[in-house]
């Protein structure tokens, strides 16, 4: 992705599985990755006030966000791609005793208006993997700090 503006881009794509009852050591196992982030249901954890929680559920995520891409949402696409898709069939399995997956699109900008686009082979290749695709985009000035 090129930028037609003089901006400051961060984004990344992450695979996430969740469910109550679901193992995120057996996702570990069958798709032979180092998880960016994995916990089970009843793990306890703290807040940043310091108050204890129990997690409600386990969640078991792959990010391509430490994978040094920098603002190329296509290549973080193509990572995550490159390392999923190989795997289909193990997360179809995983998918199944989950309660929930997706592949979720992060994009961020400094600039008030900005863009992007995934290429619809990408996006259809990707949505073949989770349940569904959701986006966080957070647009916003450093004029307006």
């Amino acid at each position: 992705m090129s930028l037609d503006f003089e901006g400051r881009i961060t984004c990344h794509l992450d695979f996430i599985l969740r469910g109550i009852t679901f193992d995120p050591e057996e996702a570990t196992r069958a798709l032979e990755l180092v998880p960016s982030q994995s916990f089970r249901a009843g793990e306890s954890y703290r807040l940043r006030s310091g108050a204890e929680r129990s997690r409600p559920w386990s969640v078991w995520h792959f990010s391509s966000e430490a994978a040094g891409l920098g603002d190329d949402l296509d290549a973080h696409a193509r990572y995550l791609l490159a390392n999923l898709e190989p795997k289909a069939n193990r997360i179809s399995y995983l998918r199944a005793k989950a309660d929930f997956s997706t592949i979720w699109i992060w994009w961020e900008s400094n600039q008030n208006t900005a863009s992007f686009a995934l290429h619809t082979d990408v996006v259809r290749r990707l949505a073949a993997l989770a349940d569904e695709l959701s986006f966080s985009v957070i647009a916003s000035s450093d004029d307006e700090a």
